[in-house]
């Protein structure tokens, strides 16, 4: 993700027919023309699309959205954390 403009001109190189996508936020789309999506993040999946590449993101956003739930937690119980081991 961190050098997509480098990337890119590989990916260019290729044969890109189709719908052509520079950004998208949404779900997957359903069609049976290629599609080809520089960058992508798809709702219904939890996955980041960038240049024909799929990552599973929504195990870190549920890990993220455990670790602000503990420093909430933490905050309101005098700056402890409780132990989550028992």
């Amino acid at each position: 993700m961190e050098h997509f403009d480098e990337k890119l001109s590989d990916y260019l190189e290729q044969d890109v027919v189709g719908n052509v996508y520079p950004s998208y936020v949404g779900p997957r789309p359903d069609t049976d023309v290629p599609t080809h999506m520089f960058r992508a993040y798809f709702l219904d999946a939890g996955e980041f699309e960038i240049l024909g590449k799929r990552y599973a993101i929504q195990p870190l956003a549920d890990e993220i959205g455990l670790i602000y739930q503990r420093l909430k937690d933490c905050d309101s119980d005098g700056g402890r954390f409780r132990n989550v081991m028992s």
